[in-house]
């Protein structure tokens, strides 16, 4: 079952996964959040931010066996049980244009519940706030901010199987954009039965 969140969320990008328990697991898992390391631009984490960040949360990190990363901001996580596994992803905010007053969009929230067998391995990249406009000497009135990066799982072995995506935030303008300037959060919920 899919619950899509259609609205704007502002908060520290993340994918969360939740799952029963399991005695028959390789390791032990209820639940755990998968961040962007506190990466910043357009380069994702390095393996050893996601270990830093991660290592004393859940120690099955330190396995290669459970947890890697093909490519700078890839995370690989191997699948501890056959189980339903609730995933809630969020993307990235758009960077904000501080000396105009505009703030970037929100990223989208998703939240999905997924059946997975024990030791699929899912490709997890977790979108990065964007970047605030420049609007130091020599700045152009026309440049804006970046957009926030999406959030995306998905089958490692297929990259055209997505399980759960999260679309990053819109950038603020850098003129008179009169739609960047929002003050108040709307949301609208959609369930699929």
């Amino acid at each position: 079952m899919i619950y899509p969140f259609f609205g704007y969320f502002k908060q520290q990008q993340t994918i969360g996964v939740s799952a029963p328990i399991d005695t028959s697991s390789l390791y032990d898992f209820t639940t755990f959040t998968f961040t962007n390391a506190n990466a910043t631009g357009n380069i994702g984490p390095a393996f050893t931010q996601m270990l830093g960040a991660y290592s004393s949360s859940a120690p099955w990190v330190t396995s290669s066996l459970y947890f890697t990363s093909s490519t700078s901001g890839i995370q690989i996580w191997t699948v501890p049980a056959t189980a339903t596994y609730r995933f809630t992803a969020a993307g990235a905010a758009g960077g904000n244009s501080p000396a105009l007053n505009f703030s970037g969009g929100f990223g989208a929230y998703v939240q999905t519940d997924i059946s997975l067998t024990q030791g699929s391995k899912l490709a997890i990249v977790v979108g990065q706030r964007g970047g605030n406009r420049f609007s130091g000497s020599g700045a152009s009135p026309y440049n804006g901010a970046s957009g926030g990066g999406g959030t995306f799982v998905y089958d490692s072995s297929s990259i055209s199987y997505y399980l759960a995506v999260a679309g990053g935030g819109g950038a603020a303008g850098a003129l008179a954009n009169l739609f960047s300037n929002r003050s108040e959060e709307h949301t609208s919920e959609l369930q699929s039965h």
